[in-house]
């Protein structure tokens, strides 16, 4: 069983460090930048007006006012974080955070002004109802010889832990994004303004978006979990509201089993899609290592086959080809005393010894 608020505890304190950390990372770094630009960004001025001057003998008073321009609002924009964290990284941030509670307030769970805290405190609230007290209860009633029952009880909730470590990752995962962005965002603004380095801007934005899609389908997986599983009938309780003493490997059982392993596909496709809309190259982490176990355990048992095969092969190919040797030599030696093709049909039929 989890507590009650340990998801939201959880997110509140990765979520107050986001600003607080992406601020001090901020005013450390965007005087160093804001410095190189204006060494680069000037030599780059200085060489489209000499050019001007001395190859077109004509300048645009546009020519001078955009980079003077340039110049003047980043350095504005750049004294300080509070304008890139509330034009920027706060919007982006409530905008993912509200997208977030909408798609679980859809279960009809949640009232229409709910916060994340209320949506984070629903999926907790709603697998200890459905899955954790009851597989607690059933556990402690279960008898010293029924380990069997009691395993397929920590399986299942095995599966559901899961489920919920999947979704606080994402979460975290998609907060993590947030914080680089700011953190990094006096490089991501300055490199936004040169052909060479406008890759890493557009990449920069990139990154942002994939922490607004990221949540939102973490939001989905679990709000589409956290749907069906409400919906679903007490499968614990009969009519009466007796828990069932004949519940583990039943139907209802693989009923929830399927649930978690389908919600479990939900979180690890969230990831993907996430990136694919973002057109990020970006390897998920429980995806990854979801994939990487899975990967190890069929490679090994792969591995286990292929030494298997290949020894039985060896052992075969070594007894044919002894035997292939002594029919050559037997033969040979036939053929060589004038005893011919018969003889030698015979000793392959095991007719002559």
């Amino acid at each position: 069983m989890i507590a009650a608020d340990i998801t939201s505890k959880t997110f509140l304190t990765i979520e107050n460090l986001l600003f607080v950390y992406g601020d001090k990372i901020f005013d450390k770094t965007s005087t160093i930048f804001l410095e190189l630009f204006m060494i680069f960004y000037g030599c780059k001025f200085a060489w489209d007006m000499s050019y001007k001057i001395l190859f077109k003998h004509k300048i645009e008073p546009e020519d001078i006012v955009k980079p003077l321009l340039i110049m003047s609002c980043l350095t504005v924009f750049m004294s300080s974080s509070h304008y890139v964290e509330e034009w920027i990284v706060r919007p982006a941030y409530n905008l993912a955070i509200g997208l977030t509670t909408i798609t679980a307030a859809l279960t009809g769970k949640l009232s229409g002004n709910a916060t994340i805290i209320d949506m984070l405190n629903l999926v907790d609230q709603r697998l200890n109802e459905v899955i954790f007290v009851p597989c607690r209860a059933i556990a402690k009633n279960a008898g010293f010889l029924e380990y069997f029952l009691k395993w397929g009880i920590y399986f299942i909730e095995a599966i559901y832990i899961f489920v919920w470590i999947l979704f606080i990752t994402l979460l975290l995962m998609s907060v993590f994004r947030f914080i680089t962005f700011y953190a990094i965002s006096p490089l991501i603004i300055v490199s936004l303004f040169f052909p060479q380095t406008k890759l890493i801007g557009i990449a920069g934005f990139k990154s942002l978006l994939h922490g607004i899609l990221g949540m939102l389908m973490a939001g989905i997986a679990m709000g589409l979990t956290v749907s069906i599983i409400s919906d679903t009938p007490d499968l614990f309780y009969d009519n009466t509201g007796n828990m069932k003493t004949n519940w583990v490997f039943g139907s209802e059982y693989f009923t929830l089993l399927l649930l978690g392993l389908i919600s479990i596909a939900f979180h690890l496709k969230s990831a993907k899609v996430s990136a694919n809309l973002a057109n990020i190259d970006d390897g998920a982490g429980p995806e990854a290592a979801v994939a990487g176990l899975g990967t190890m355990a069929v490679m090994s048992g792969k591995t286990a086959l292929g030494r298997m095969g290949g020894k039985l092969a060896g052992r075969s190919a070594r007894g044919a080809g002894r035997g292939a040797s002594s029919l050559g030599r037997y033969g040979y030696d036939k053929f060589k005393n004038g005893k011919g093709a018969a003889s030698l049909i015979e000793h392959m039929t095991g007719r002559v010894s």
